[in-house]
């Protein structure tokens, strides 16, 4: 597990509003630390990919953006891997803001399908809280035969 930042105060204060209040102007402030905590996460894990959280449909209509893959063009060092759409959303999740830790499990089982393959996968997000996400992304990927070498945040907050 691989994080730039505690998830407290300032750092939630700014994701929420580059995230909710499309303050894309911070992405460039955010960027460099998500960038240096994959470059960590690559040269420890060796993948042969990364893979993003699959967009939410809804999320990007609100933002009109993806907050990481905003983050990953902001930052001045690309990782060498190549960034792959591996995931999708097989079901509609309800948003996991509200809930606590097992309800947001729960939410999220089987909610994702991942595409056929044997990569070494490095999985990225913006944020982890429970970990539920990460861990739902981890068991499609290994289920539909990759191997997840790490997973990588820009913040890490666990209830």
């Amino acid at each position: 597990m691989w994080y730039a930042h505690e998830y407290d105060e300032p750092i939630g204060k700014l994701l929420r509003s580059y995230k909710d209040d499309a303050r894309t102007s911070l992405a460039s402030k955010l960027a460099p630390a998500l960038a240096a905590a994959l470059a960590e996460a690559a040269i420890e894990t060796s993948p042969e990919v990364i893979c993003l959280t699959p967009r939410s449909r809804a999320n990007y209509k609100k933002r009109g953006f993806d907050p990481v893959v905003k983050l990953l063009s902001k930052s001045g060092d690309r990782p060498s891997q190549p960034i792959v759409s591996l995931l999708s959303w097989q079901r509609v999740a309800s948003d996991q803001r509200s809930l606590g830790q097992a309800a947001r499990a729960r939410n999220l089982v089987g909610a994702m399908e991942a595409k056929p393959g044997s990569s070494r996968v490095l999985f990225v997000d913006d944020v982890m809280t429970t970990g539920a996400t990460a861990l739902e992304a981890i068991r499609a990927l290994c289920q539909a035969g990759h191997t997840v070498t790490g997973v990588c945040v820009l913040a890490k907050r666990i209830l």
